[in-house]
C-alpha cells in the first residue's frame, strides 16, 4: 500500500515527491470491475472522501468494503495498464526502484551515443539539465516517471537512426511521440518529449550537415505542429472512445476540467497568475530552489556565461540555429502562461519541462562562443602547453 503522499526535504518546493496520482492510479486499478472491463477503464473510477488523499480513501475502502465513488473520464491512461502488468511482479517501491534503473541505464546510453560522436557540447547540456530538473527524485513517482522515460528513448533514437531513417519519418516520429505522450502523461512535464529530443536533433543535424538552415526551421516546425496534433489528437481520441464505450455525454467531464485549469489560483487570475506560474516554476529549477545558496550560484553561472560570451563572441553564429533552440527553450514558459491555474498550483513538478531550456542555452552558448579562441586564451594565460 502507498502510504506517503507528499515527502519534502528542508521545505525544498522541487524537492516535493507527489503520491496524489500514484493514490489514483492504484485506486483505479483496485476498482476495475471484471465483469465490465471496457467500461471499467474507461470510466476509471477511484476511492474518494473528502479530506483524505486518493491512496488513504483506497485503503479505508478496502478496509471497510467500499465502492470508487469518482471517475476519472478525462484523464484515462495508458500508464494505468502498463502499472497493472509491472504490479504482476513488483509492489509500488520495487516499481520505483525499476524506474530509477530504467532511467540511469537510458541516461548512461545517451550519454555515450552522444560522447562517441563527440557531440561534447550536448553532453553538458543534457547533464545539466537532468541535474536542473531534480532527476534524482522523478523516479520516486509514477506521475513524473512517463514523459522522462519516454524522452530518453526518443532522443537515443534520434542520436542514433539513420540520416535518411530521419529525413523522411521525423515529422511522423514527433507525431507518435506526442500521442504516446498524452497516452502515458497525468499533465505534467508532456513538451519534454517534443523539445529536449528536437534540441539534440537540431544539433546533431547541424553538426554533420544533413540539412540546410532553412529545411532546419521548417522541420522543426513541423515537428512541433504535429506532435500538437499527436497529443491534442490522443486526448480528444480518449474523450470519444470514453463517450462511445459508456454511452453518456463526457463533454460536462471535460468543460469542468477545462474551466478548472483556466481558473484561479492563489487569489490571483490572468496575466497575474500566468507571470506566477511562470516564477513559481522558474524558481524552481535547480539551483536557485535549493537556498540560500543556490541563487548565489545562479547569479555566479550567469556572470561566467555573460563573460564567454562577451569576451570570445564567435564572428559567425548561425542566427537561424539560434532562433530554433531559443524557441524550443521558452516554449514551457508559453505553457505555465496558457495553463496558468495548473501550472501555478503544480509548479513543484511542471517545473522539470524547463530542462530544455537548459538544454537550449547550452546549444545556444556552444554557437555564440568561440570554443578554440577560448582554449587558446586559457592555456596561454595559465602556462598550460608552453610558449606560442
Amino acid at each position: 500500500m502507498l502510504f506517503a503522499i507528499r515527502l519534502n526535504c528542508n521545505n525544498i518546493p522541487a524537492s516535493v515527491i507527489d503520491h496524489y496520482a500514484d493514490g489514483i492510479i492504484l485506486s483505479i486499478l483496485w476498482n476495475l470491475d471484471a465483469m465490465k472491463p471496457l467500461e471499467s477503464a474507461m470510466r476509471a473510477s477511484y476511492s474518494f472522501e473528502e479530506g483524505k488523499w486518493p491512496a488513504e480513501s483506497l485503503l479505508s475502502d478496502i478496509e471497510d468494503g467500499g465502492t470508487a465513488s469518482r471517475q476519472y473520464i478525462r484523464y484515462w491512461h495508458g500508464s494505468v495498464a502498463i502499472t497493472a502488468i509491472m504490479l504482476l511482479a513488483l509492489d509500488i517501491r520495487g516499481i520505483y526502484v525499476f524506474h530509477g534503473l530504467a532511467l540511469i541505464v537510458l541516461t548512461v546510453c545517451l550519454i555515450c551515443q552522444l560522447i562517441k560522436k563527440r557531440f561534447f557540447m550536448t553532453v553538458c547540456g543534457i547533464t545539466l539539465a537532468l541535474i536542473s530538473a531534480g532527476i534524482w527524485l522523478v523516479p520516486l513517482s509514477l506521475e513524473y516517471t512517463w514523459n522522462f522515460l519516454l524522452m530518453l528513448v526518443l532522443s537515443i533514437v534520434v542520436i542514433l537512426a539513420k540520416a535518411s531513417f530521419i529525413k523522411k519519418r521525423q515529422v511522423l516520429l514527433f507525431f507518435f511521440a506526442g500521442i504516446v505522450t498524452n497516452y502515458l502523461d497525468f499533465l505534467t512535464t508532456e513538451s519534454i518529449t517534443l523539445t529536449i529530443p528536437l534540441l539534440l536533433l537540431l544539433y546533431r543535424q547541424r553538426m554533420e550537415g544533413e540539412i540546410g538552415k532553412k529545411e532546419l526551421a521548417l522541420r522543426s516546425f513541423l515537428s512541433c505542429l504535429f506532435w500538437g496534433i499527436g497529443y491534442a489528437g490522443m486526448w480528444a481520441t480518449k474523450w470519444l472512445l470514453a463517450a462511445l464505450a459508456l454511452g453518456e455525454n463526457v463533454l460536462p467531464y471535460i468543460s469542468g476540467h477545462i474551466d478548472e485549469r483556466l481558473g484561479t489560483a492563489g487569489g490571483q487570475a490572468g496575466l497575474d497568475l500566468s507571470m506566477a506560474a511562470i516564477w513559481e516554476n522558474f524558481r524552481s529549477l535547480f539551483p536557485m530552489g535549493w537556498q540560500p545558496w543556490g541563487w548565489t550560484l545562479f547569479w555566479i553561472a550567469a556572470f561566467l556565461l555573460s563573460y564567454l560570451i562577451y569576451v570570445y563572441r564567435r564572428k559567425r553564429a548561425d542566427w537561424s540555429f539560434i532562433a530554433v533552440c531559443s524557441v524550443l527553450g521558452l516554449l514551457p514558459y508559453v505553457r505555465y502562461a496558457l495553463l496558468q491555474n495548473h501550472s501555478y498550483t503544480h509548479f513543484f513538478f511542471t517545473y522539470r519541462a524547463q530542462a530544455a531550456g537548459v538544454l537550449a542555452l547550452s546549444l545556444i552558448l556552444s554557437e555564440l562562443v568561440d570554443w578554440e579562441a577560448f582554449l587558446r586564451g586559457f592555456r596561454r594565460k595559465s602556462g598550460i602547453g608552453g610558449r606560442e
